[in-house]
């Protein structure tokens, strides 16, 4: 008797029917992996609950990486909260996060994604986290400088720049 029943509790424990776990939950993103500078960018977010209850108050934290600026006004962005409110088992909610990203050409970008929800007869608040990182494919400004090779000393030098902006929105 105790032998199964120990049996019956370790199977429940270790590999249960009824967990309730944050590794059933994900968060699927749809998004370039390059970006350009100065443009903007398109994060679609799903948020899928795979757990075999539902789970509460849902909400959605993104914390910007450094030079993202809001789409609307070009205001800073660093932090965004978004309540999604409850998932039921099996479903899904979906949310897009738009911003321009700027940056110069090769810098990498990362964001980070944390949902964090409650579930039923619990006021325990559950987190999972989830990064991503996206590449600026160029840069929005092109400089070009023109100079002599070899000045001597006292020489007065001319020195010309060239500024070719490489982006499709006002710089």
């Amino acid at each position: 008797f105790f032998v199964v029943s120990l049996g019956i509790a370790a199977f429940m424990f270790y590999g249960g029917l009824n967990t309730i776990s944050s590794s059933n939950l994900d968060i699927k993103i749809t998004a370039p992996t390059i970006v350009s500078s100065g443009e903007e960018m398109v994060i679609g977010l799903s948020v899928v609950n795979e757990n075999p209850t539902e789970i509460q108050d849902v909400n959605l934290f993104v914390t910007y990486p450094n030079g993202s600026r809001e789409v609307s006004n070009n205001t800073p962005l660093t932090f965004e909260k978004i309540p999604l409110g409850n998932i039921k088992s099996g479903e899904s909610k979906d949310y897009a996060v738009r911003s321009l990203i700027s940056g110069e050409k090769g810098a990498v970008r990362s964001f980070m994604l944390r949902v964090e929800y409650k579930v039923v007869g619990s006021n325990a608040t559950f987190s999972k986290e989830k990064p991503y990182e996206v590449v600026i494919g160029s840069s929005p400004v092109i400089l070009e400088l023109s100079y002599p090779k070899e000045v001597s000393s006292g020489q007065e030098i001319t020195i010309s720049v060239d500024i070719t902006t490489n982006s499709a929105s006002v710089i």
